[in-house]
């Protein structure tokens, strides 16, 4: 993708990701790892028990960011400019999950991989409905639930458990997806996983699927509309006759 392409990227998704209240950044675009390294750049003992607290919680997203900048600024003045410097040196995207669109026709699925290799894939129409509702929890299967048509998984994740619904939630805010296996017998949790996920791909591929479901329903209906298609309509045709020969008589 060249440097033109990702310039533009925000202005492209924006206005979608405004109807669907979304943030119009990219809440987890990079990661920054408080590193053994990052915390060595500081000197005052309450900034360096600051950066392991930080470090404990794993690391800092976009999204964050410039809450902690402004926050060791303020409150370690005298470190901020190395431990920053060093911060922000440590940028990267380790962090993000893979995603992508597979199939085709009604057999559209989604897939996601995260850096534990967890790897979840689910009908479409599922991930459709979870961003459009975003924040809300769905159901997006049963683990060991068929689709009639295909024949193939509703919804697999990669995890040894092999009964249990499978429910998931996309947090807008932190572009993160939360899935969890849900026992059949009481609820209770089993097993949860999260998978960050690039705003920018999240809105990518929901566009693309709704204009898909829209072409199919618009399709459906001129389908429709052409196998009840007359060209010659008997009951006009009777009707004009009727009038023909009521004026002729008269």
């Amino acid at each position: 993708m060249n440097e033109d392409t990702t310039q533009a990227m925000p202005d492209i998704y924006a206005p979608v990701k405004r109807l669907l209240g979304l943030p119009e950044g990219n809440p987890v675009e990079y990661s920054y790892p408080v590193t053994d390294w990052v915390i060595a750049q500081a000197v005052n003992p309450h900034c360096r028990l600051y950066l392991e607290t930080l470090a404990s919680d794993g690391p800092i997203y976009t999204w964050q960011l410039s809450q902690v900048l402004d926050e060791i600024k303020s409150d370690y003045p005298d470190d901020s400019k190395l431990v920053i410097q060093q911060l922000l040196a440590g940028q990267c995207q380790e962090h993000l999950s893979a995603l992508s669109l597979n199939g085709i026709g009604h057999k559209l699925r989604i897939t996601t991989v995260n850096p534990a290799g967890i790897k979840l894939s689910m009908a479409a129409l599922r991930f459709e409905v979870m961003v459009r509702e975003n924040g809300t929890t769905k159901l997006l299967g049963h683990l060991n639930e068929r689709d009639p048509e295909t024949g193939g998984a509703v919804v697999t994740l990669s995890t040894p458990i092999s009964k249990a619904r499978v429910v998931g939630w996309y947090n807008g805010e932190t572009s993160t997806l939360h899935v969890s296996c849900l026992r059949d017998k009481d609820g209770g949790v089993d097993f949860t996983t999260t998978f960050a996920l690039d705003s920018n791909m999240v809105v990518s591929h929901y566009e693309v699927l709704r204009r898909l479901h829209e072409d199919r329903e618009r399709f459906q209906k001129l389908l429709d509309a052409s196998d009840s298609f007359l060209e010659v309509d008997p009951f006009r045709q009777l009707k004009r006759e009727k009038e023909q020969t009521y004026g002729n008589n008269h």
